[in-house]
């Protein structure tokens, strides 16, 4: 095998591949792929407006709820190609709204398969929201390191549904999306829906049937431990907007404010800032509508 020096780099803490920065057990987009997208012009056509949306789509994981946020703008895709755009004030804002969202990420974590995950779901009337994460190594009574976030319009027979069968609904698909995480090991589920707290107890399928039964029947594959716990609870803030973003209510942004990278302790707090506040890595002003939950 054969390695040219000029490619190669050892004995680093911190790494830029591929348009993200992966070190100290976490993974950010690079500073050069977020400024280019934060300064992306508006397209023109339906072809430049493709490549735009890919462009964002390759970090849509740091994107919470991405696909509801830039619905008006696919919905612009069905044009050909070479055809002028007309924009409209709601494209002009989902595409403003798309880079704002680039310019204050949500730190993520890389997953650590030696310990215990933990899934976080909650439903509204309009979405489903689910995060993924692991108690920090370091303080593992602390706010918890997020994996990956995940977002779901409810169609509109699925908001006719109760909100039992809602919170439910959540929790498949989020395991669903995670499958990759969960599948095989034990991990705890936190909800806020009390009545579900008896989803692990021994059941008889015979008796529950239609859709609960078919999705209590996929949850028996996945060993978890349900946890109830508040819906103001600082674990349940990220899942919670992420049921309702996109869909004009007044909820906050969430982000994760972590102290500069390299650090053999990492000095994290759980943030929740109204739209009007940036959040950012390092120190932060203290303002009135700042809320910082250790």
């Amino acid at each position: 095998m054969l390695l040219n020096p000029e490619k190669c780099t050892f004995g680093v803490r911190r790494i830029e591949f591929l348009g993200h920065v992966i070190g100290e057990g976490m993974l950010s987009i690079s500073d050069a792929r977020r400024e280019a997208l934060i300064n992306t012009p508006k397209p023109t056509t339906v072809t430049m407006l493709r490549k735009a949306l890919g462009a964002f789509s390759y970090v849509q994981r740091w994107i919470p709820g991405m696909a509801d946020i830039a619905k008006p703008l696919y919905d612009l895709l069905d044009k050909d190609g070479k055809k002028l755009l007309k924009w409209t004030p709601e494209t002009t804002a989902a595409f403003e709204r798309l880079k704002k969202q680039v310019a204050r990420p949500p730190a993520l974590y890389l997953p650590d398969f030696t310990r215990r995950f933990v899934l976080v779901t909650d439903a509204s009337t309009v979405g489903t929201g689910a995060m993924l994460a692991q108690p920090d190594r370091f303080k593992p009574d602390g706010p918890l390191n997020p994996v990956a976030f995940f977002h779901h319009t409810l169609s509109s027979s699925e908001r006719n549904y109760s909100t039992t069968d809602r919170e439910l609904l959540a929790i498949v698909l989020a395991v669903k999306k995670f499958r990759v995480y969960l599948a095989g090991k034990r991990f705890d589920l936190i909800t806020d829906h009390r009545a579900l707290s008896w989803i692990n107890e021994s059941l008889d399928l015979n008796d529950v049937g239609g859709r609960r039964g078919r999705w209590l029947e996929f949850l028996q594959q996945y060993p978890f431990d349900p946890i109830h716990r508040a819906g103001k609870s600082p674990e349940l803030a990220m899942a919670d907007y992420l049921s309702r973003v996109g869909h004009g209510e007044q909820v906050a942004t969430l982000c994760m404010a972590t102290s500069t990278l390299g650090q053999a302790e990492s000095d994290s707090a759980l943030i929740v800032l109204t739209e009007s506040f940036p959040c950012w890595r390092g120190k932060m002003s203290m303002t009135p509508k700042c809320i910082v939950q250790r």
